[in-house]
């Protein structure tokens, strides 16, 4: 998870915690790629767009030219338009604008993987 916001960490958390390994953290875009190039183990990355150092464009990309074949699902508070366009022309898998919403969050990670997510959201 790359979110260098603790009340989105924590949310985005709370959403994925029962259908997640293990989630790893993130909060500056240098710390997101760095992550995702030395752990093969990731397949998943919830992308913050705004993050320090680097954003979740530029990140993205980053992931992209090292080859890595991973589903990045980017996410923004500010939401303007033409933000999604940007994010699949970045590389993004996916992207949706905050606030969380765990049954959006969850759909998309299924959308997207073989993975079924039980549908009793709590």
């Amino acid at each position: 998870m790359a979110e260098d916001d603790e009340t989105s960490d924590l949310l985005l958390t709370l959403a994925l915690k029962d259908i997640s390994h293990t989630i790893l953290h993130a909060k500056t875009g240098t710390e997101a790629v760095e992550k995702v190039l030395n752990d093969n183990e990731i397949d998943l990355v919830m992308m913050d767009i705004n993050m320090p150092e680097m954003d979740g464009y530029d990140v993205t990309r980053q992931i992209r030219q090292s080859g890595i074949n991973v589903i990045i699902i980017a996410q923004t508070a500010i939401g303007l338009a033409g933000d999604n366009e940007k994010a699949i022309e970045a590389g993004c898998t996916d992207f949706f604008s905050k606030p969380i919403d765990q049954i959006l969050i969850k759909s998309l990670i299924e959308k997207h993987t073989q993975f079924r997510i039980k549908k009793s959201f709590n």
